[in-house]
């Protein structure tokens, strides 16, 4: 797990030359691998969410847009509810 939080430089890194994106999907959130719950990632922006695993970010739609040279857009699938009748 150590190597997940190694610092590498921008020739490592491919952001599709999108800046940081803390809101990212992908990225960590702030207590992450924590054994006591501190803080294992600190932003260097202050006052800034880090880490949600609940949407794409808009820049993570880019960079994958960018990546696979994609120019189409899309629209996200509206939720639905499931109502289950039991049968007797």
């Amino acid at each position: 797990m150590e190597n997940n939080f190694q610092l590498l430089d921008n020739i490592q890194v491919d952001t599709q030359n999108t800046s940081y994106d803390y809101d990212s999907v992908m990225h960590y959130e702030r207590t992450a691998f924590s054994k006591n719950g501190s803080a294992t990632i600190e932003a260097l922006q202050a006052n800034v969410k880090i880490g949600q695993r609940l949407y794409l970010s808009a820049t993570d739609i880019q960079e994958v847009q960018r990546y696979y040279n994609c120019t189409a857009s899309g629209t996200t699938l509206p939720s639905t509810t499931t109502t289950i009748t039991p049968t007797t």
